[in-house]
């Protein structure tokens, strides 16, 4: 026997559905809404790890870049430290022609140097002879500047330094001069005497020829020569 529905009842089964459906559809929509957000994280933590390798990645190139430029200067300063002391080891003549003796010009002096420049430490031989007359000094320097100690011919204990500066080596030292009396064919009579002097060895490009230009304090003032030497023949 069929039981015909009241309206009522047709109606409160008709909202149900609809409630149902509601609920159904609200459910649709959050798993939607939770789908974006989800990928949405992922894909800002994708593109988060991507800009962080990124960076990472500028600061390794960066930081090797500044490597090789430091590793490129201090291979500069080293050619440049190279380049600023060189060697004037060798045997050194006299050229009375490219000198500027002055006073001294006039006694004809044959002078000669023998230097040694190792380990960090210059020697130097001066022959000179005048009228007959042979003057042999010989110094040693350390080359950080430090203060050395040589002895001349009368005088001891005459200090001096010595150091290369942009390329040419700077000697201060305290030296024994000497003084001269010629007296007709007699065999000079020789005073000697302290003075302070600074000496500028310079070497030509081609290594051939060894300028030194001498600022002496002498008891009669101050003086300047040049003495140019011409590299002997190995």
């Amino acid at each position: 026997m069929r039981t015909e529905k009241g309206p009522d009842l047709a109606k409160t089964e008709a909202r149900l559905c609809q409630v149902e459906q509601d609920s159904v559809d609200l459910k649709a929509v959050k798993f939607a809404r939770n789908s974006r957000q989800k990928n949405m994280h992922s894909d800002g933590m994708q593109r988060l790890a991507a800009e962080s390798s990124s960076i990472a990645g500028g600061t390794i190139m960066k930081k090797t870049r500044f490597l090789l430029s430091l590793a490129f200067v201090l291979s500069l300063a080293a050619s440049a430290a190279y380049a600023q002391t060189p060697d004037l080891s060798g045997e050194w003549k006299l050229n009375p022609g490219l000198s500027d003796l002055g006073e001294m010009a006039a006694a004809n002096p044959d002078i000669a140097f023998s230097i040694r420049q190792e380990g960090g430490v210059l020697t130097i031989r001066k022959n000179i002879n005048v009228q007959g007359k042979e003057i042999v000094k010989n110094f040693r320097y350390t080359l950080d500047g430090k203060e050395s100690f040589n002895d001349g011919e009368s005088l001891k204990g005459l200090k001096g330094t010595a150091a290369f500066e942009k390329g040419i080596l700077i000697v201060r030292a305290e030296q024994e001069g000497t003084t001269m009396h010629i007296s007709g064919n007699d065999p000079p009579e020789i005073e000697y005497f302290k003075f302070d002097s600074v000496e500028e060895f310079s070497l030509s490009s081609d290594g051939k020829t060894l300028t030194v230009v001498q600022t002496a304090q002498l008891p009669d003032g101050s003086r300047k020569t040049t003495f140019v030497f011409d590299k002997a023949a190995a």
